[in-house]
């Protein structure tokens, strides 16, 4: 668990770029389950049985974006964190990625619940509806002012669906 140091607003990043017409829209408050490591632009999901955030993907749940980190005092105050919803109209840009090899329009998902990479923004491998896409890359990695490798993409929610791929495959 972070031990509550304040971390200097340029290390994690997760910027809305555009999209964003005030702080109020299309946020979600959400009480996170016990002991979530995680920093600003990583995955969280709301657990379908308790509605409480977790690190990572879990199947076709909206993926929710934090706005802070979890050592940040607000937080650990009182284990809510203001989230961006996944489906929302904004082109976002975050450090909290793994990988070096994207293209632009490539379509981006985020580590399952309980991997080492649980969380992080990654390329999307398999493809549209074989896993859920989180978003598709605007600009491929590179520094921000700061020196910190940021990834930015457009941000879109396509859940996995089996039965749809093999309906196109036919």
């Amino acid at each position: 668990m972070a031990n509550g140091n304040t971390v200097n607003a340029w290390t994690y990043e997760f910027n809305p770029l555009k999209g964003w017409p005030s702080p109020a829209a299309l946020t979600h408050r959400v009480e996170l389950a016990p002991e979530q490591e995680f920093k600003r632009g990583m995955v969280l999901h709301k657990d379908p049985v308790n509605g409480k955030g977790i690190v990572g993907m879990n199947g076709n749940v909206m993926p929710l974006y934090p706005l802070r980190n979890d050592d940040e005092g607000d937080v650990l105050a009182h284990w809510v964190v203001e989230c961006l919803v996944g489906c929302g109209p904004f082109e976002v840009q975050t450090s909290q990625f793994v990988g070096e090899d994207f293209a632009y329009n490539d379509p981006v998902t985020a580590g399952e619940v309980g991997a080492d990479d649980a969380g992080y923004v990654m390329k999307a491998t398999e493809g549209f509806y074989s896993e859920p896409v989180v978003g598709m890359v605007s600009v491929k990695p590179e520094p921000n002012p700061y020196g910190v490798s940021v990834l930015a993409f457009w941000m879109l929610f396509i859940p996995a669906d089996p039965a749809r791929l093999a309906s196109i495959s036919e």
